[in-house]
């Protein structure tokens, strides 16, 4: 897709519902979620990862954590959810992320140590309104970690990649329901041809391969295995 198609949106007034990804991080968290406050999200969300087994000082973060989200988002959270058990980085972020969608029908997830920008999520709102129709979209993302001097079209508004980041990300409760948790037999759980349709056949091919490599290194012999 080329980015000198797009137009500047018009940005909506309307917010968007938002869950923020919390664990153990009682200082960043009060920064991140007093911004977010700022920006009025339709409905908050808070979700929270369990202490983890053995790791010294983590029940106590994470009691900090939920101390200052108490304190600084009083009366304003929508939904709070905290996990009995620890999940870890993958399930327990995944868990969190089915929990919301089963609520909304879009939204914006925030990790605790992002600060977001100021008419940002006014921006998100606009961009899964308008792209919520268009299947080659699978989320939309206001974190961008590229550099300006790498960024080809650097004063269009906003640009398609094929390529997700996380961070600060939205996307329709429809998408999230295609999400494959489990590498095996990836290609059984997947249809090639949304690839093509988000980009091209060689683009189909390239993360064909990528996503075989990926299943090889996670199985139980490999060298990512827990």
């Amino acid at each position: 897709m080329s980015t000198c198609e797009l137009a500047a949106p018009t940005i909506q007034t309307m917010a968007v519902p938002l869950l923020l990804i919390v664990h153990r991080r009682p200082e960043v968290t009060a920064v991140t979620l007093r911004r977010i406050l700022e920006e009025e999200p339709s409905r908050l969300y808070i979700a929270g990862d369990a202490p983890r087994l053995g790791v010294n000082r983590d029940d106590e973060r994470v009691k900090q954590t939920w101390n200052v989200i108490e304190k600084v988002a009083a009366g304003r959270i929508y939904a709070r959810r905290r996990r009995e058990e620890h999940g870890g980085k993958y399930a327990g972020i995944k868990s969190a992320i089915d929990w919301f969608f089963e609520q909304e029908q879009e939204g914006v997830i925030v990790d605790e140590d992002i600060l977001i920008g100021r008419g940002s999520l006014k921006l998100s709102s606009t961009m899964l309104e308008n792209l919520k129709h268009d299947k080659s979209a699978g989320s939309i993302c206001l974190y961008n970690e590229v550099p300006q001097t790498r960024i080809s079209t650097p004063k269009d508004t906003y640009r398609w990649s094929q390529a997700f980041a996380s961070g600060f990300w939205g996307t329709w409760a429809s998408r999230w329901a295609q999400y494959v948790d489990s590498m095996d037999n990836w290609r059984e759980n997947f249809d090639c041809g949304d690839l093509q349709g988000i980009g091209s056949r060689r683009y189909s091919k390239f993360y064909e391969r990528r996503l075989d490599t990926l299943a090889e290194m996670v199985r139980p012999h490999g060298r990512f295995a827990g």
